[in-house]
C-alpha cells in the first residue's frame, strides 16, 4: 500500500532526506525552535475523582478546560468546566440518573459541549449548551447493544460532529442542529475478517479534514485522512505491529500525529505519504504496554506527550526539550490524557493512586 510503514527495516534514505530538510529549515529560521527552558511547575490540581475520563478538552482561547469526572458520593459522572487560570469549577453539568458519561469535548468557540454516554445498555451523544446547561440527546441508527459511540470530535462551532463506534466500520459526520448523518467515512475492505472497528475519529481544527483509524483482528491498523466536503480519501497508511491510539492534526493540517500501544509518538505529513518518524518514546513498564496520548502545540513547533504519568515535550527532530512526572508512576495511569493551551500551559488527566484521579495544570512562564 502506498504510504505503508515498515517498522522493522525502515527506509534509511528517505529518513535521512527528511532529517536533512528539517535541519535546513531550522538553520534558515523556517522552524522557530525557541522554547522556554524554565521547568514546568504545577499551577493547580483537582484530584477528587474516582475515575479518569477518556478525554480532556480545551476551548480555543484557552480559558476553559472540560472533563467528565465521577466524584465520591455522586449519583453519576458529571461534566465539569474549569477556569483554566484558577482551577475553579465554573459549571457542573450533572448526568441524569443511570447515565454513564465517557469522552467529552468542547467546541473551539467554547459554546457547545458534546459527550458520549451509555444508558440502559445503549449509547448516545449529549449536545449541551455551555452557557445554559440545556442538553439534548442524539442516538445514531448504528447504535445497538453491542455497538456504542467510542470517540467524538466537533468542528469549531459544534455544528458538525464526527463519531466512531465500538463495532462499526465507518465514522459518521453529523449535523448536530438537524440531528442527522450527513456523511460517512468507510473503512470496509475486501477481507474475510468480519470484525472491523473504527477506533478513533478526529476533525481538523478548521473542520475541512477528518482522521479515522481502524483495526481488525489478524490485520494491520489503518489510518486514513479525508476531505470532509467531498468525502474523498486523501491518504492512508498501515501500522503492522502496534495498535494506533490517538491520531491528531496540527492546527494548520500540515502534520498528523498518532500514538501506539508501545508508548511511541509518530509524526506523518498531511497525506500520510512520507515514512513516519518516532519523535517521542515512553517506557512500556512491567506491563509491556504504554498507552500514550500526544498533541501538537498551538504554534505548530512542538509535541507534548504523556504516558504512565510522565510528560515529554519534544521538537519535530525528536529532541527532548523538557520532561516531568505529572502523576505517580505507581498510579493506575494506563489512560493518561494531555492537551495544550495557546500560552503553552499543559493540562493533564491522570491518577496518583486508586480513587485519586483528576486534572492538573502546568506552566513554565
Amino acid at each position: 500500500m502506498n504510504g505503508s510503514l515498515d517498522f522493522w527495516t525502515g527506509t534509511r534514505k528517505r529518513h535521512d532526506i527528511i532529517a536533512t530538510a528539517i535541519a535546513a529549515a531550522i538553520t534558515c529560521g523556517a522552524i522557530d525552535n525557541s522554547f522556554s527552558q524554565t521547568p514546568y511547575k504545577l499551577l493547580w490540581s483537582d484530584s477528587g475523582s474516582l475515575i479518569c475520563s477518556r478525554s480532556i478538552s480545551v476551548s480555543d482561547d484557552g480559558t476553559m478546560v472540560v472533563a467528565s469526572l465521577l466524584r465520591p458520593n455522586s449519583a453519576g459522572v458529571s461534566i465539569e468546566i474549569f477556569d483554566s487560570e484558577t482551577g475553579k469549577v465554573v459549571r457542573n453539568i450533572k448526568a441524569p440518573a443511570g447515565r454513564l458519561r465517557d469522552s467529552v469535548v468542547i467546541s473551539a468557540d467554547g459554546n457547545i459541549v458534546a459527550s458520549i454516554y451509555t444508558e440502559k445498555g445503549r449509547g448516545g451523544v449529549e449536545i449541551i449548551e455551555r452557557a445554559s446547561g440545556r442538553a439534548r440527546s442524539i442516538v445514531s441508527p448504528a447504535v445497538r447493544r453491542d455497538n456504542f459511540p467510542k470517540d467524538i470530535s466537533t468542528d469549531r462551532t459544534g455544528e458538525r460532529m464526527l463519531l466512531s463506534y465500538s463495532s462499526y466500520a465507518s465514522a459518521e459526520l453529523w449535523d448536530t442542529k438537524a440531528s442527522k448523518v450527513v456523511k460517512s467515512f468507510n473503512h470496509r475492505v475486501a477481507t474475510s475478517i468480519s470484525t472491523i472497528e473504527v477506533e478513533t475519529s478526529k476533525l481538523s481544527h478548521d473542520g475541512t479534514r477528518a482522521l479515522t483509524s481502524s483495526s481488525f483482528s489478524g490485520g494491520e491498523d489503518t489510518i486514513r485522512v479525508w476531505d470532509v466536503a467531498s468525502g474523498k480519501l486523501l491518504g492512508e497508511t498501515e501500522f503492522p505491529s502496534a495498535s494506533v491510539m490517538q491520531p491528531y492534526f496540527s492546527r494548520d493540517n500540515k502534520r498528523i500525529l498518532t500514538t501506539d500501544f508501545q508508548g511511541r509518538v509518530w509524526l506523518f505529513d498531511e497525506f500520510l505519504k512520507a515514512d513516519a518518524r518516532v519523535i517521542a518514546s515512553h517506557s512500556p513498564g512491567e506491563e509491556k504496554m504504554s498507552l500514550a496520548d500526544a498533541v501538537i502545540t498551538h504554534d505548530g513547533q512542538r509535541v507534548v506527550s504523556i504516558s504512565r504519568g510522565a510528560v515529554k515535550i519534544t521538537d519535530f527532530t525528536g529532541k527532548e526539550l523538557q520532561s516531568f512526572q505529572a502523576y505517580s508512576p505507581k498510579g493506575p495511569n494506563l489512560h493518561n490524557r494531555v492537551n495544550v493551551l495557546p500560552d503553552d500551559r499543559i493540562v493533564t488527566m491522570g491518577a496518583d493512586g486508586v480513587g485519586k484521579c483528576g486534572v492538573k495544570m502546568w506552566g513554565n512562564r
